[in-house]
């Protein structure tokens, strides 16, 4: 169960890397967008 915990760890790490890659690129596109249109 350990060893299946831990290929399943290895297997979503870089899902999780992706995800918040993806969700810090948007977050700055966001927030430059926020800032030209409205300052």
């Amino acid at each position: 169960a350990v060893d299946r915990r831990k290929d399943l760890l290895c297997y979503l790490h870089p899902l999780v890397q992706l995800a918040s890659r993806i969700q810090a690129h948007f977050h700055l596109n966001l927030t430059s967008m926020f800032r030209y249109y409205y300052l």
